[in-house]
């Protein structure tokens, strides 16, 4: 018998977990009546509690059936995002951050107030903890008696999932205190409720596990055990993480050392960490700059086209940039040096980022640059915030009555002043949008104005829509717009003769390895480990800093008489966790059908053709050519060569491998002997080009008999 409270393993007989304590009961289908176990009657309405175990056959649940049952657990959109990838559910190796989630007091509380009080108030508790965890994206995995466990990057990966499920914990925290207070009114001797949460992030497999009576969306693995472990560590009202998640969110939160603690199957002692309260910093490159960063290298033609820009607009002839890169080639580091770059000129510099985990906040840059403008706190009341935007109004000469109410609207201020019942919310917005850019305008009359907006692939419809409206009125205006974005982006503002689009290219061999010359503070690097690091990395900043970290926390690299190399069996490196997440979250993101067969992709090689990926996969010539063309078009992919003797190629060997790294392994196997199989049928004429293929692929899908006969005709040129 397991414990839903922290997984420990019982005999079938026990009443409580030897673990934990937990007290293990039933409840009756009829009344609802908690029950002891391993009894056989009801004893508030007397149903046969036996009648429970004489199920139905089980029987396989179809993908819709199992969607159905796990529904509740989800958040709002991803059920869309996994009816397009309908493997998701089915069983999967994933990079996720586990969090587990107690109520301290409930004993407590159970034995003060009537059962159905207890009930109410513990309706409104699990509604408190499922929509902050909904909110990051994560995904209820298990309703404990007194708690939840949630996952954050499953089903669908998340690049930042520790990140969001700390501001989870903490906003759940925050949450819980005001839901006491509102007790306390109403009860006098309520008992206060405090959460316990632990989250520590690894690997796991995930995946639906039961029948028709009961489906669960399961995470298994030992990364799930210490979630739980820590969430026992954490003292009431506070969230204790794991060593590896701190590593992964060091930076971005305020943290207390509480040391090493000795856990229950694990051997080495484990370090944990009190989450304080998030920091200033909300990005990894915001962390990056504060530590110091590597020389600027390789963009140099890029900055000056923005500095050419941006003398333009000071001469009243605005203008916009848009920088786009896929994920860490360097877009903030060029607006970074940008900003360094003016910053002895006159000017209103205004910056707003768009987080991933705030795509369903609408206007969330926009009212960033509000607040930071009018110089706005979090903890500013209703009327501080009304006198500090009338003293900015005064001193941009703005008209006070068509612009106040509006911005206190889009503020969230009560009693704006607007008439709700005469003006439709579109008609609303419309008028917030005009009272921005009268701000904005009105702004660069005094001095120029630059106005960056970062990473718009997570912009939120009514923020691009203010970006649209703000566009199309400054060619006349010291305004000087700066966005940045990934290809996966397409804007909606159409073509402006005032409007550049700057391409930022992956890094020279040379380029990189100026970056590793200052990461390891030295220029005398052995050629294998330069090699080895050009193949992984291919160019893109953000691997490099990743991977050299990696190789340097696991001692697979060290210094020896004055020179970096290699000094441990490369087969152990781990893809950072940091890379997988970024990369994971793209492949996630692709539509039905197109991760099957890049996974599959994956297990034949870094490149594979469209003859062999059609044999294997069995898709029709126009259902593999389209999930192939999405795959090409969102640059997983690259083409070479004329259809039907055309050759894909993994843009990233990176992508490659953690694509391969995500299929279970039964999975994995029967792929590798299918690809084997198919290799034979296409290439029969020319089979001894393919010998060494053929053992590699039969091998890993453990045939060792034809593994052996391809490596014997390897050996004597026939099989």
């Amino acid at each position: 018998m397991r414990c839903p409270k922290c997984q420990f393993e019982n005999p079938e007989d026990s009443k409580f977990c030897f673990e934990c304590g937990h007290k293990f009961e039933l409840r009756c289908p009829h009344c609802d009546k908690a029950v002891p176990v391993n009894v056989k009657f009801c004893n508030e309405c007397g149903h046969k509690l036996s009648l429970l175990s004489e199920a139905p056959p089980h029987k396989d649940l179809s993908f819709d059936e199992k969607l159905e049952k796990i529904q509740k657990y989800l958040p709002k959109g991803l059920t869309e995002k996994i009816l397009s990838q309908r493997n998701k559910i089915e069983g999967e190796r994933k990079q996720v951050t586990v969090m587990f989630c107690d109520m301290e007091g409930f004993t407590g509380l159970s034995g003060k107030i009537d059962p159905e009080e207890v009930y109410s108030i513990m309706d409104q508790v699990y509604e408190i903890l499922i929509h902050k965890v909904h909110d990051y994206e994560g995904t209820v995995n298990e309703m404990t008696g007194d708690g939840i466990m949630a996952l954050f990057g499953a089903p669908i990966a998340l690049e930042d999932a520790p990140q969001r499920a700390i501001r989870s914990a903490y906003a759940i925290h925050r949450e819980m205190s005001r839901f006491n207070d509102r007790m306390k009114q109403e009860k006098e001797n309520f008992p206060p409720l405090k959460m316990r949460i632990g989250i520590h992030t690894g690997p796991v497999v995930v995946g639906t596990l039961g029948n028709d009576l009961r489906v669960e969306f399961k995470a298994v693995g030992d990364t799930v055990n210490l979630a739980s472990r820590m969430e026992g560590l954490a003292e009431p009202g506070t969230t204790y993480i794991s060593d590896e998640t701190f590593k992964l969110t060091e930076g971005l939160f305020r943290f207390e050392a509480l040391g090493k603690y000795e856990v229950k199957g694990k051997t080495d002692t484990v370090n944990a960490y009190r989450v304080i309260a998030p920091s200033t910093r909300r990005t990894r490159f915001d962390v990056s700059a504060e530590r110091g960063l590597t020389p600027f290298v390789g963009r140099e033609r890029e900055l000056e086209l923005l500095l050419d820009g941006f003398e333009r607009s000071k001469a009243g002839r605005g203008q916009a940039f848009s920088i786009m890169a896929e994920a860490g080639v360097g877009k903030s580091r060029l607006l970074y040096e940008f900003r360094k770059a003016v910053a002895n000129e006159d000017v209103t510099f205004m910056e707003g980022k768009c987080l991933s985990y705030s795509r369903g906040v609408a206007n969330h840059p926009v009212i960033d640059i509000l607040k930071a403008n009018f110089d706005i706190l979090e903890g500013d009341g209703d009327f501080e915030i009304k006198e500090k935007l009338k003293r900015g109004l005064k001193i941009l000469r703005t008209d006070e009555a068509s612009t106040l109410p509006y911005l206190l609207e889009l503020l969230s201020v009560k009693e704006s002043g607007i008439d709700t019942k005469t003006l439709s919310p579109e008609a609303i917005k419309d008028r917030i949008i005009e009272a921005l850019n009268r701000n904005t305008i009105k702004a660069s009359e005094i001095r120029p104005v630059i106005m960056a907006i970062e990473d718009l692939h997570w912009i939120d419809k009514s923020s691009e829509d203010r970006l649209k409206s703000l566009l199309n009125i400054i060619s006349g205006a010291r305004i000087f717009l700066i966005f940045t974005y990934r290809p996966e982006y397409v804007h909606t503002w159409g073509t402006k003769s005032y409007h550049s689009q700057v391409n930022l290219n992956r890094l020279s061999n040379l380029e990189s390895l100026a970056m590793v010359s200052h990461l390891l503070s030295s220029e005398a690097i052995d050629g294998d480990l330069e090699n080895l690091i050009i193949e992984k990395t291919e160019g893109v900043p953000f691997y490099v800093e990743e991977f050299i970290r990696t190789l340097k926390d696991l001692k697979i690299i060290e210094r020896r008489d004055g020179q970096y190399g290699i000094v441990k069996d490369v087969q152990e490196i781990t893809i950072p966790s940091t890379i997988q997440d970024v990369i994971m979250a793209r492949v996630d993101a692709s539509p039905e059908g197109a991760k099957e067969v890049i996974q599959t992709g994956s297990v034949i090689e870094r490149e594979f053709s469209y003859e062999l990926i059609k044999r294997v996969t069995g898709l029709t010539e126009q259902e593999l050519r389209s999930r192939l063309s999405i795959l090409k078009d969102s640059e997983l992919l690259f083409e070479r060569g004329i259809y039907p003797d055309t050759v894909y190629i993994f843009k990233h060997a990176l992508t490659r491998e953690v694509v391969y790294d995500s299929i279970l392994t039964r999975r994995r196997e029967e792929l590798h002997e299918d690809i084997g199989n198919a290799i034979e049928e296409i290439y029969k004429e020319s089979i001894d080009e393919y010998y060494g293929a053929l053992a590699e692929h039969y091998i890993c899908g453990k045939n060792y008999n034809k593994g052996a006969d391809s490596i014997g005709g390897r050996a004597t040129g026939t099989i």
